[in-house]
Order: C-alpha cells, then structure tokens, then sequence
C-alpha cells in the first residue's frame, strides 16, 4: 500500500513538471509568434547615407549674344547670353571683368552692361565662367561698339602710314595754297607799284615815269618850235652888216 502512494506520489510530481515544461514551452512559442505578426520593416527609421561626391560643373559655352552690338555713349544695356552648360553661379565677364549676371536657365544669362563699356575699344569679349568643381571659362563672342573712332596714335602698320601721309598731303596743299595766294597778293601790289611807276596815278600832275618823259617830249617840243619862229622873226629884223 505504502509503494503504491509512493509511486502515484512520484508520477504526480513527474507529471507537473512535465506539465510545467509544456506550459512554459507553449508561453515561449506564443511570444515568437506574436512578435514575429507584429513586425514590420516600416516600424524602425531607415537611415540613408547622404552621397559625399557633388557632381562637377560643366564647361560653358557661348553660341550668340543678342544685342551683338551697341552705340558709343548709348548707354547700359541688357545683353542675353545663348549658350549651354549654363549653372546658378555662372559668371557673365566683359574683357575679363564680371558684370552682375542672372540665370535664367541652362540655356540663357543676361549679363548687364554699364554706361562706361559703351566707351573705349571699338570692340568688347564678352565671356562666361563656371566655379569648381569642374567648370572653367567659355569661348568668347566680339560685342562691337559702332561709331568708335580710333586716334591717330593707336593705329599702326599702314593705316598709320596712310594716316600720315593723309596729314601731310592736307598740311602741304594749306601750305602751298597760302603760299600762292601770298604770292598773287605780292605780285598783284608789285603790277600796281609798277604801273603807277609808269603810267603814274589817278591824278593832275604826272606821278609816273612815261609821263613824265612826256611832258618833257611837250615842252621840249614847244621849246624847238617856239625857237624856230621867234628866232626866224629875229633874225629878218636884225640888219645885215655889209663889208
């Protein structure tokens, strides 16, 4: 009886474990489970790693500038820019030196010209330039400035000469053109001193030389005549004296 109550004894307690080690099982495999429903890849913040590396800027390029040209002392101006690689801190220069620029596009600037470059050289480089990394400076496009008119000491080769002997031909023909009216002038007052030498002035008594001989061809002819006569009546008065 005894061995009997011992054994029922020990089999209750082997069953309680084993009991306890299903229990226990059961609660764990529960808990994976409601765990692993309630999972979601969305449920934890996805870290993204930012890219380090910035792309280069592009090289510009220039293709037309509009206007192309302006008039000397007319003024600032507007000049649009059509081109590509054309970036946000692009950097619109004149002859090397920026002017306040805007972007419009990849495709357009508009660069804005002061009063003063619409004086000096006949001719301006207008040009665009990109900041690194990358980048660099565009080809350049002539904007001319009309009516400019280059003095005489910048040109050089044989405009210069031409210029030169341009001068001289004008300086010479002054020259020449005074000196033969001076010389008209002076021959015309030597033709008047000459006739009135000769022919004597406008008048009563003789003041020049053919009147003079003249008057003395007169008078001396008066003289040979007045001699004749009175002589000839002198002379049949005058008794002739006999041996």
């Amino acid at each position: 009886m005894s061995k009997t109550i011992r054994t029922i004894k020990y089999g209750a307690i082997y069953t309680l474990i084993l009991l306890a080690i299903l229990v226990l099982g059961a609660i764990t495999f529960m808990a994976k489970e409601a765990n692993a429903a309630s999972y979601s890849p969305y449920s934890e913040p996805v870290i993204i790693k930012e890219s380090t590396s910035i792309p280069d800027n592009p090289i510009p390029s220039v293709t037309v500038i509009s206007p192309d040209s302006g008039n000397l002392g007319g003024g600032a101006k507007t000049v649009t820019i059509t081109g590509s690689g054309f970036v946000p801190g692009s950097v619109a220069r004149l002859n090397g030196a920026d002017r306040q620029t805007t972007f419009i596009d990849r495709s357009h600037l508009l660069i804005y010209l002061n009063a003063s470059d619409m004086y000096g050289a006949s001719g301006k480089y207008i040009t665009v330039w990109n900041s690194g990394p990358g980048g660099g400076f565009s080809n350049s496009v002539l904007f001319t400035i009309n009516g400019y008119v280059a003095p005489a000491a910048a040109t050089s080769g044989a405009r210069t000469n031409n210029t030169t002997s341009n001068t001289n031909s004008a300086v010479k023909g002054a020259s020449t053109s005074n000196t033969n009216t001076s010389t008209n002038e002076t021959n015309d007052s030597y033709g008047d001193l000459t006739s009135n030498a000769l022919l004597g002035s406008n008048s009563f008594m003789p003041s020049g030389l053919i009147q003079w001989l003249l008057l003395a061809i007169f008078i001396l002819i008066i003289f040979i005549l007045g001699r004749k006569f009175y002589g000839k009546d002198k002379y049949q008065e005058k008794p002739l004296k006999h041996a």
